[in-house]
């Protein structure tokens, strides 16, 4: 290996030797700017791990938070499921069926899309969203009103409200409403 490593820079040597003082000013002024090239991608590497390994250490801390405050944590998720009743959860369906009703009793001119669910491990939360066309501001507030009765099982978790580009005093608005579902909770 080392008969290799000094054959191969004898090759090298006597290549530049051979070459004129100008060719061997830019081979070296060549090889530094390539070393250099090579310095600045390999501290961009090292500056992305170190960046990563940041982000995941901070990640680890938390989570060791989350994991030494659990007997707390857990204490007052109890204390919150013996508030909440089992049977006034909405489950997607009954979330749509429930939000239509209260959207015809507020007068409503809408569109329901699909309700999104995502799974945790005591509840389901189901995300529907409700696009409301030409209303007024008195028609929205008891929209809101009558959602606002339905806490903490459903909740209004996003609104954005628009002038109706046609009539100014009318607002077409884009609400997102949040039900939870309490899952079965096994007794240990």
């Amino acid at each position: 290996m080392r008969y290799k490593i000094s054959h191969n820079l004898e090759i090298v040597r006597r290549y530049f030797s051979i070459r004129s003082m100008r060719e061997q000013w830019l081979t070296l002024l060549f090889a530094i700017i390539i070393l250099f090239l090579w310095i600045g991608l390999l501290s961009k590497r090292y500056a992305a791990v170190i960046k990563e390994s940041s982000k995941v250490s901070h990640i680890i801390d938390k989570q060791n938070d989350w994991l030494k405050n659990k007997p707390a944590i857990e204490s007052k998720l109890a204390i919150a499921l013996a508030h909440l009743s089992q049977e006034k959860t909405y489950t997607s369906s009954r979330l749509v069926a429930k939000v239509d009703t209260l959207a015809r009793a507020a007068n409503l001119r809408y569109e329901l899309a699909k309700p999104q669910t995502h799974i945790a491990e005591t509840f389901e939360f189901h995300t529907l969203q409700l696009d409301v066309r030409q209303a007024s501001i008195e028609e929205l507030l008891a929209f809101d009103a009558s959602i606002e009765s339905l806490f903490p099982y459903i909740s209004l978790s996003s609104v954005r409200i628009n002038a109706n580009t046609q009539n100014p005093k009318e607002l077409d608005a884009r609400l997102e409403i949040t039900s939870l579902e309490l899952q079965e909770i096994e007794k240990t």
